[in-house]
Order: C-alpha cells, then structure tokens, then sequence
C-alpha cells in the first residue's frame, strides 16, 4: 500500500473517530463503537507514522510485526 493511501486512510479514520465520538455524548451504544474506532485509528496512525519516520514509500502488512498477515483491511483482525 503506498504512503499517501495510508495517510489517507489513517485520516478518514480520525474524522470517524471525531463523528463517533460526537454521537457517543448523546447515546451509549456509540460509546461502546467508539472503543473501536480508537482503536482502528490509533493503529493507521501508527502506521502512517512509522512510514514518515522510516521513510518508507510502500507499506506491507506482512512485514509488519503489530499488525501481522491480517493486513490494513482489518487492522483489528489479528485481535479477535
């Protein structure tokens, strides 16, 4: 996956976690939804951040030893 496709994914994610957590003020199933955005966010972020840092233009799930084979898809599926 190349940079910019995550940084554009980690992106979409933290307006996501932003909406949900908007709606969690008013209602207690998004609060439980909201965990998992955090989630999903903090680990696109960590990715585009180590991309940036490393300098790395291509990211591959399988080389990376947090997320594992499962890949970007779902980046909670090595969790459940």
């Amino acid at each position: 996956m190349e940079a910019s496709l995550v940084a554009q994914e980690a992106g979409e994610m933290l307006q996501k976690q932003r909406e949900v957590a908007g709606r969690a003020l008013d209602d207690y199933s998004a609060g439980e939804y909201l965990r998992i955005v955090e989630v999903q966010c903090t680990k696109w972020r960590r990715i585009e951040l180590a991309m940036r840092m490393t300098g790395v233009n291509r990211y591959r799930p399988k080389d990376d030893r947090d997320v594992g084979e499962d890949g970007l898809q779902s980046p909670l599926a090595r969790d459940k």
